[in-house]
């Protein structure tokens, strides 16, 4: 991959990972809870998320669409 879309991806994956750490963070005020680290977490769910969809592109007939959660119809 070229560097210059390596270096895009990375910078869009980090602006998730931030936008999600902001989801938590307010997800886990609301409830009072602080041991646990959005940052972390956000870096957790997009990884997931990151491999899951390198699986449906990859494995198609391992992740089928009638077979994930919230698909679109």
């Amino acid at each position: 991959m070229p560097a210059g879309v390596r270096d895009r991806v990375e910078a869009d994956r980090e602006r998730l990972r931030r936008r999600v750490a902001d989801w938590i963070t307010a997800f886990l005020a609301g409830r009072g809870r602080s041991e646990l680290d959005p940052q972390v977490l956000a870096h957790a769910f997009v990884a997931c998320a990151g491999q899951c969809g390198r699986t449906a592109l990859t494995e198609p007939r391992r992740f089928d669409p009638e077979h994930v959660p919230g698909r679109w119809s």
